[in-house]
């Protein structure tokens, strides 16, 4: 199986309770392998096991209250 990154900017991410939400609110998805926040460069980079996510880890970012830039 191979793994493929998604890398995301959320300009709206500010303090570790943010980077904590978003860890937490991929815990448990099908397919994913790793979530990564880095509040400094505010990137989201995301590790699953098939390609094709991008809108649908998008959508997730959006539900948790973050948007991601495009």
């Amino acid at each position: 199986m191979s793994t493929h990154r998604y890398q995301f900017t959320v300009e709206s991410i500010r303090c570790k309770a943010c980077e904590r939400r978003i860890r937490n609110w991929f815990v448990g998805e099908p397919d994913i392998e790793s979530v990564t926040v880095d509040l400094t460069s505010k990137q989201v980079a995301i590790q699953a096991g098939r390609e094709g996510l991008e809108p649908a880890l998008r959508s997730k970012l959006h539900s948790a209250g973050y948007t991601p830039n495009p």
